[in-house]
């Protein structure tokens, strides 16, 4: 079973820049993402390593940047990666791999068929996973800062709401122990305003870029604008890249649940389409061929 094993596909890529709309196309071609996963198609198992990896250099999804500081340091770095060496071999695979493949393989190296993970954190720890796997194959999704930081500033804003509604019950009971998730607010602070929410964007983005030019390893990149134009062409690409057998029938039928509208929504909407004349100079936005 050695001998056919199969390294992973690593998905990386912003918050709502289509990661999982790709995935869960990809899943349908037979690529297999976990298990156990969560509403967005993130296995629970490699999120929550994630979430360690970047909880254990201070920071959190919407404050990622500390990630470089654990990167930069040798000694730690070869002390977290021998952590997650041995989490990946331990009783918790269960959850990605389920029971059934887990009793078989025992082991993420031995698995002989087409697997992978998606979850925009990959953008600042992919260097940590080459360690582990480095016949890794990449594939980088973005798409265009004003769309994205919009769809964070809407779910950041609903957080906010639903928390303040909660929050009234609460003080209501009397309960005030001091708990974080007891807070007024347990979203993304830094996702309430555009501003903000556009510089975690490029944030994400260009160390996304950044990690993918300086790995060895094959990678494939989309634009997600360009995949909601012709929807089959790029699947059908990036299929190929993944090395899943798939049928034309197949793939048309996946294509055909792909909605086009979603590209370039901030034009229809005038605050956005201000904020995007205000930021066209930026030189990500240039670089990504959205000026």
């Amino acid at each position: 079973m050695a001998g056919n094993a199969q390294s992973p596909l690593i998905v990386v890529g912003m918050h709502r820049s289509g990661t999982t709309m790709v995935t869960r196309l990809l899943e349908q071609a037979g690529l297999f993402m976990g298990k156990e996963k969560q509403g967005d198609d993130e296995a629970l198992f490699f999120l929550r390593m994630n979430e360690w990896l970047q909880k254990s250099t201070g920071g959190e999804w919407d404050n990622p940047e500390y990630m470089s500081q654990l990167l930069g340091h040798a000694e730690y770095r070869a002390l977290v990666t021998d952590y997650l060496r041995s989490a990946l071999g331990s009783r918790h695979l269960v959850s990605y791999l389920g029971l059934a493949k887990y009793l078989r393989y025992r082991s993420l190296h031995k698995l002989d068929f087409p697997w992978g993970w998606k979850d925009p954190r990959n953008s600042y720890s992919l260097p940590m996973w080459l360690d582990i796997f480095p016949r890794a194959k990449i594939l980088h999704i973005y798409r265009n800062g004003i769309d994205v930081a919009q769809s964070l500033r809407v779910r950041a804003r609903q957080q906010l709401a639903d928390n303040a509604t909660l929050h009234e019950v609460r003080k209501k009971r009397g309960l005030y122990w001091f708990k974080h998730k007891n807070t007024p607010f347990t979203g993304s602070l830094r996702c309430l305003e555009l501003d903000y929410a556009f510089q975690l964007w490029a944030s994400y983005t260009e160390t996304a870029i950044r990690n993918l030019e300086a790995a060895s390893n094959p990678s494939f990149t989309v634009k997600y604008e360009d995949f909601l134009s012709d929807p089959l062409t790029w699947l059908t690409r990036i299929v190929e890249f993944c090395e899943l057998e798939t049928t034309d029938g197949q793939l048309a039928a996946l294509a055909g649940q792909v909605r086009k509208d979603r590209a370039y929504a901030y034009k229809a909407e005038p605050e956005l389409a201000r904020f995007y004349e205000g930021v066209q100079d930026n030189p990500l936005i240039r670089r990504l061929g959205y000026a």
